[in-house]
C-alpha cells in the first residue's frame, strides 16, 4: 500500500503527462488487487493522490488544448493577412484613384479585424503593410497630379482660345509662355521630369 500511495502520490511531478497517464491505468489494476484490504487511511491517500495527478491531467490538457488553438488561429491570421497584402500588392495596377481608396480602405478595415499576432511574426507584416500603403498613395498622388494638371491644361486651352478669338493681335511673349505651361503640363500628366 505505501509503495503504491508513494508512485502515485508521484505521478505528474516531472511533467511526462502521457507517461504518468499510463502508468496511473498500472497502479489502479495494482490497487484493485489489494485494496479490499488496505486500511481506510492507505485508501484516502491513494485516492487523494489518484485524484490530485488527474485534475493535474486535465489541467495540462485544457492548457494544451489552448495552446493548439491559438496556434492555429495565429496560423490562420497570418495567412490571411499575407494574402490581403498580397492584393494590396495589386493597388498600383488599377487605373483609377477611387480604385485605390476604396481598396486600400477594405484591406485596412479587414487587417484591424484580425487578430494580433506575436511581435515577432507581426512587425514584417506591419512594414510590408506600411511600404504597400506608401506606394499606393504614391499612385493616388499621381492621378490626383494628373488630374489638376488636366484641369489646368483645359483652363489654358480656352484662354488661349479666348485669346485667338479677339480681334486685337497675339501678344508674342504672352503666347510663348502660354506654350510652355501647356508643353509642361501635357509633360507633367505623362511623367516626364521638367529641368
Amino acid at each position: 500500500c505505501e509503495e503504491l500511495c508513494a508512485r502515485v502520490e508521484h505521478l505528474g511531478r516531472l511533467g511526462n503527462w502521457g507517461q504518468d497517464r499510463a502508468l496511473l491505468e498500472h497502479l489502479d489494476r495494482q490497487w484493485a488487487a489489494i485494496q479490499e484490504h488496505a486500511e481506510a487511511d492507505w485508501q484516502a491517500r491513494y485516492q487523494a493522490g489518484r485524484e490530485r495527478f488527474l485534475t493535474a491531467h486535465d489541467d495540462f490538457c485544457r492548457e494544451q488544448a489552448a495552446q493548439i488553438a491559438a496556434q492555429a488561429t495565429q496560423a490562420t491570421s497570418l495567412a490571411e493577412r499575407q494574402a490581403l497584402l498580397d492584393e494590396l500588392a495589386t493597388a498600383t495596377d488599377l487605373a483609377d484613384e477611387s480604385e485605390i481608396t476604396a481598396l486600400c480602405e477594405r484591406l485596412a478595415a479587414h487587417l484591424k479585424s484580425l487578430p494580433t499576432l506575436p511581435e515577432a511574426r507581426q512587425r514584417p507584416l506591419d512594414a510590408r503593410y506600411d511600404a504597400l500603403m506608401r506606394a499606393a498613395d504614391a499612385v493616388r498622388q499621381s492621378f490626383a497630379e494628373r488630374s489638376q494638371n488636366a484641369a489646368r491644361l483645359v483652363k489654358l486651352t480656352a484662354r488661349a482660345a479666348r485669346m485667338l478669338d479677339e480681334s486685337r493681335p497675339l501678344d508674342h511673349q504672352d503666347a510663348q509662355s502660354m506654350l510652355e505651361r501647356g508643353r509642361a503640363l501635357g509633360l507633367l500628366g505623362r511623367g516626364v521630369d521638367q529641368d
